[in-house]
C-alpha cells in the first residue's frame, strides 16, 4: 500500500460510513456535498445523502443508507420505459456499441468465448456481439421487462439477477462485462468476491464507468449534472484501478473514450481486469478526484443565469415537462423547487398518476391548455430537441419555454 498521500485539510468534516470502503475496508469518509432528489413518493430509496471520500484512499461514493435490494427492486419496477426498450439507436450508439466489440475482440479472439453481460439492459451490447460472429453469449439484468423482452422477442438467453446474483450456475465464465454497472453497486467488495468465485481460472473483466475527473469538461459549468441518484460511485481511472486490484485483480488494459445518447454525451473509462488472487491487496491513496467534486458543489449553479430565480420570484405557473433524473434533481437542488408549479408532465404512460411530493404526474395533453403568460420548463437533457419542436409546432404554445 502507498501511504504518500494523506487525507487533505480542507477535508475536515468526517462521518461514518454506512457501507465500509470496498478499497480499504475504511469505515469514515470525508464530505464533499449533499445531494437531494425528488423521488417518487412510493420509492424506497433515500432521498438525501452526502458525497464522501473515503479517508483513507480518496475513493468516492454517495453514503447512502439504502441497501442493494432497494436499488434492485428500483430497476425491476422504474428504470426502464417501453420507449427505452423499443426505441432506435443512433448512428453514435450503434458506433459505440461496435467499438466495445472491437475492445473484446482483442481480449479474447475466440468467438465462443463465454461472455456474460451483467446489466445488459434492451440488450443493446449483447446484439452487436451476436451480429460480429459470438456464439456464447448470456445476458443478465434485475429488470424483468428486459428479461422478457430479450429472451422472448430477442431470442437471447438471459435471466433475471444482478452482480452479487448471477444466474447459470455451473456455467464457464471467461469474460464478464460490466458496462456502466458497477457506478450503481451499494456492496462493491461482495459484489467483486462474488466474481472471483464464478470466474473460470484466469478469467477476465471488461468494466466502463462514467469518468467523473472529466464531468466538467462535458457538463460546462453544471458538472452536478451528472451526479444521478442511481449513482452510488463516481470513478475516475485510479479509483476504478484501485478498486480491482484490491480485490484479486491484476490490471490488463485500460481506455477512455465517451458514450453519446441521443444528443448527451458522458464522458467514460474503461479497463480489462484478469483475475489473479495470488496479488495482495494494495491501493494507491489519491485525493485529486475528492477535491475536483468538493469545488463543483462549492462553485456550481443549477440556475447559473438566474432564469429559474426570475420565475420563482414572478410566481409565474410552470409546467415541469420531462420528469426523470434531471428534473429529480432540481425539483429539490435549484430555485425550480421555490417555482409555482403547476403540474408536472411526462410522455412515459407508465409515469401517469405517479405523484412527487403528492403531486402527481400528467399527460402531455395538460400543455394544450398552457397560457401565453405561463412557463414551460423542459428538464430532459436527450429529448429537449422534439420538446421544443412539439410545443411550437405541433400545439403552438406562445408562453415562455425555458431549457435546462
Amino acid at each position: 500500500m502507498n501511504t504518500l498521500q494523506k487525507l487533505p485539510r480542507v477535508l475536515e468534516k468526517i462521518v461514518e460510513l454506512h457501507h465500509s470502503c470496498p478499497v480499504c475496508n475504511s469505515k469514515q469518509g470525508a464530505v464533499l456535498g449533499v445531494l437531494k432528489y425528488a423521488l417518487f413518493d412510493h420509492s424506497t430509496l433515500a432521498d438525501c445523502y452526502d458525497v464522501v471520500c473515503c479517508v483513507d484512499c480518496g475513493f468516492v461514493a454517495v453514503n447512502t443508507p439504502s441497501q442493494q435490494s432497494d436499488y434492485d427492486e428500483f430497476y425491476n419496477e422504474s428504470f426502464y420505459s417501453p420507449e427505452y426498450l423499443s426505441r432506435q439507436l443512433s448512428k453514435a450508439e450503434r458506433e459505440y456499441f461496435e467499438q466495445t466489440v472491437y475492445i473484446l475482440s482483442a481480449i479474447y479472439p475466440r468467438k465462443d468465448v463465454a461472455l456474460f453481460d451483467i446489466g445488459c439492459g434492451a440488450g443493446c451490447l449483447i446484439d452487436a456481439l451476436q451480429n460480429s460472429g459470438f456464439s456464447n453469449v448470456h445476458g443478465v439484468d434485475p429488470s424483468s421487462s428486459c428479461v422478457k423482452l430479450l429472451k422472448e422477442r430477442k431470442n437471447i438467453r438471459c435471466e433475471k439477477g444482478s452482480l452479487t446474483l448471477i444466474p447459470f450456475h455451473g456455467q464457464d465464465m471467461e469474460l464478464l462485462v460490466l458496462s456502466h454497472i458497477i457506478e450503481h453497486v451499494v456492496d462493491l467488495e461482495s459484489a467483486l468476491k462474488n466474481i472471483i468465485v464464478r470466474l473460470s481460472e484466469n478469467g477476465k473483466v471488461f468494466v466502463e464507468v462514467p469518468d467523473a475527473a472529466r464531468y466538467d469538461k462535458f457538463a460546462k459549468n453544471k458538472p452536478l449534472s451528472f451526479f444521478y441518484f442511481q449513482h452510488i460511485v463516481h470513478f475516475d481511472m485510479v479509483h476504478l484501478r484501485n478498486l480491482f486490484v484490491a480485490n484479486g485483480f491484476k490490471e490488463v488494459k485500460k481506455g477512455c473514450r465517451t458514450r453519446e445518447e441521443k444528443g448527451f454525451t458522458m464522458p467514460c473509462v474503461w479497463a480489462v481486469f484478469q483475475k489473479d488472487e495470488s496479488k495482495k491487496r494494495e491501493f494507491h491513496p489519491d485525493f485529486s478526484l475528492a477535491l475536483k467534486i468538493k469545488h463543483w458543489f462549492e462553485n456550481s449553479s443549477l440556475d447559473p443565469l438566474g432564469t429559474l430565480a426570475h420565475i420563482a420570484e414572478q410566481k409565474t405557473a410552470v409546467y415541469v415537462w420531462g420528469i426523470g433524473i434531471h428534473a429529480q434533481m432540481m425539483l429539490r437542488m435549484s430555485v425550480l423547487s421555490n417555482c409555482n408549479i403547476k403540474a408536472l408532465v411526462d410522455k412515459n404512460e407508465q409515469l401517469h398518476g405517479v405523484s412527487i411530493g403528492g403531486q402527481q404526474i400528467l399527460s402531455v395533453d395538460v400543455l394544450k391548455d398552457a397560457g401565453n403568460d405561463e412557463v414551460v420548463v423542459i428538464t430532459s437533457l436527450i429529448h429537449s430537441e422534439s420538446m421544443l419542436k412539439y410545443l411550437k409546432e405541433d400545439i403552438g404554445f406562445k408562453g415562455k419555454i425555458v431549457t435546462i
